[in-house]
């Protein structure tokens, strides 16, 4: 019997007051800039570590190493605000909102055990540095014309306001052919304030 391979990532929820905020600039960016794809605002997360296809007899496993991974930290805060785009605006492929930690360390410390434990797993250590950040679009084909640095000009500045983070989760992606459908398969809470 084949084993199954479910596409996983780990995440931290957003919450339903910024994907409003995020949902007006996605119908933004679509009116602006022809060809541009807009991430569902439904679906938005902030991606901590990207797992891929992953052997479904490793979950049990991923959730222990999640727990572990963020058993010391306390809920923190993370502040939304400004606009960017991968690799520059002038030839951008993706716009994202940026995620700001305002010097405190718990999301890199997060991300870092994160990548440690589940390497013993098999699961690479991304050499990239990690920024963290909401996607809000995704682009094919780069865009002539200054429409996206007006765009990031525009919200460089803007605070969208804070989320909260008080446990990470498990998600699994199933590509449809609608889009991406994202569902909870497990999480690790902080470690409690008391």
């Amino acid at each position: 019997m084949k084993e199954q391979s479910l596409r996983l990532f780990i995440a931290i929820d957003i919450g339903e007051d910024i994907r409003k905020q995020m949902s007006s600039l996605t119908a933004e960016l679509k009116n602006i800039v022809p060809g541009v794809k807009p991430v569902n605002p439904d679906i938005m997360h902030l991606t901590i570590k990207f797992l891929g296809g992953t052997d479904e007899k490793l979950v049990p496993q991923i959730i222990d190493e999640m727990k572990a991974s963020v058993s010391g930290i306390s809920p923190f805060t993370l502040r939304i605000a400004g606009a960017g785009a991968f690799p520059n605006p002038e030839r951008a492929r993706v716009v994202w909102v940026g995620i700001h930690t305002d010097g405190n360390n718990a999301l890199t410390l997060i991300k870092e055990e994160l990548d440690k434990r589940l390497s013993r797993l098999g699961f690479e250590i991304e050499e990239r540095d990690f920024k963290p950040h909401l996607t809000l679009a995704r682009i094919k084909f780069p865009q002539k014309g200054d429409k996206i640095q007006n765009f990031v000009n525009k919200y460089t500045s803007q605070e969208f306001g804070t989320v909260n983070v008080a446990n990470i989760n498990l998600m699994q992606s199933t590509l449809l052919p609608s889009g991406a459908k994202y569902e909870c398969i497990g999480e690790a809470r902080l470690k409690n304030k008391s």
